[in-house]
């Protein structure tokens, strides 16, 4: 009898319009979460979420340079007060120095397949925590005369598709590269030693030779300097794109590679983008809803009179508003089922076109699921409270 009553004053090409508005917000924004998800671990495979690593330097300009071959200068450094300066600032997670080594370095290798070869390098360390790889021949201790070297992958590359094709030499992979042995000569301070060593990964966070902490430490120590001046930081910021970050750097008149923060500007630029997605299609589902209670109550006021009539029937406000129950479920049910249809089709062609940069989402489809389901639950809760209300006032 309700249903009948109600069913005359029914609209049906409003509701059929406020039908397709929902089910166009809502798959925006399960489209938006379904592209969030399965973007972000591109982005944590270069560290992209867990904070970028940012090395600054003291700035060279031409009358430092000057200083310095006159020797009236000394190299630029960082100070302790400085370095507690900037790791105190709130943009600024967590900060070390790059130790340096203070004494002669060569490395050799009297391979005859090889060719052999004879260099002059330098070594640097930071903690384990800023390095970007793991192997278990990493660590040094007193007893072992053997170091483990870490080069960056910059430098295998200029080798590779630079020197090699210069000179007719073979190129090297990194497999091949951490099967080499050679020898390192350290001499300063009157003394001298020689290290086996081994290159045990390649960095592409870190643009140096590295050594473990421990060593550089000990050989600091024993053949050059116990505190050599710090001339770089490695600093890691929650959010390189924060205009503070920038402005408390150049202000400064510190150096740094601004391709560091690319990274982080692709993050803001995608953070951005799906929260003004997230915005727009909640924003259109509102709408939606709000037309929805509208229609709701335009249909109660046409059929105030029947509604009288009813209750003086004996039939119960919840009665009169099971059939509104009823009408929120069923639309309920089709905009979610038809959201279905965009959401598996375009999720395939953006995995199709991107399926060389993505990998496997953490975010499983159930979820989405699930969270748009309560969605449209909360949504038609705040309907059918806002039409038993109206109910009780007629």
């Amino acid at each position: 009898m309700i249903r009948k009553v109600l069913k005359q004053a029914v609209n049906l090409p409003r509701l059929i319009f406020i039908l397709l508005v929902m089910w166009a917000g809502f798959s925006i924004i399960m489209l938006a979460v379904r592209f969030y998800a399965d973007i972000r671990p591109a982005f944590s495979a270069s560290d992209l979420w867990r904070g970028e690593h940012l090395i600054i330097s003291k700035d060279i300009s031409p009358i430092a340079t000057t200083g310095q071959l006159l020797k009236r200068k000394e190299k630029p450094s960082f100070s302790q007060k400085e370095m507690r300066e900037i790791e105190s600032q709130t943009f600024i997670s967590d900060l070390t120095p790059f130790t340096a080594s203070s004494f002669k370095a060569r490395a050799y290798t009297a391979n005859k397949e090889l060719g052999g070869f004879y260099t002059e390098l330098f070594f640097e360390s930071v903690p384990d925590r800023f390095i970007d790889l793991e192997d278990e021949d990493w660590g040094w201790n007193s007893t072992r005369d053997f170091i483990p070297v870490i080069l960056p992958k910059t430098y295998l590359n200029l080798y590779n598709f630079g020197f090699a094709t210069a000179q007719n030499l073979p190129q090297i992979s990194e497999e091949a590269a951490g099967l080499i042995p050679f020898k390192v000569s350290i001499e300063g301070n009157g003394t001298q030693a020689q290290f086996e060593a081994r290159i045990v990964g390649f960095s592409d966070r870190l643009n140096t030779i590295l050594v473990p902490l421990e060593f550089l430490t000990y050989t600091n120590a024993e053949f050059g300097e116990t505190n050599p001046p710090v001339s770089r930081l490695i600093l890691i910021t929650p959010d390189p794109s924060d205009t503070e970050l920038l402005a408390y750097i150049k202000a400064s008149g510190y150096d740094y590679n601004k391709e560091q923060l690319n990274n982080g500007k692709a993050r803001l630029l995608l953070n951005t983008a799906t929260v003004i997605v997230l915005i727009t299609g909640l924003f259109i589902s509102l709408l939606a809803l709000w037309m929805f209670i509208l229609s709701s109550h335009l249909l109660l006021q046409k059929n105030k009179q029947n509604i009288h009539y009813l209750i003086m029937l004996g039939y119960s406000h919840k009665q009169i508003l099971r059939p509104f129950i009823q009408l929120n479920a069923l639309t309920s049910v089709l905009v979610f089922g038809l959201s279905l249809i965009p959401y598996f089709m375009l999720q395939e062609l953006w995995r199709s076109n991107l399926k060389a940069v993505l990998s496997e989402s953490a975010l499983n489809d159930i979820w989405v699921f699930i969270g748009g389901m309560l969605l449209l639950l909360i949504l038609g809760v705040i309907n059918i409270l806002s039409t038993s209300k109206s109910i009780k006032k007629l």
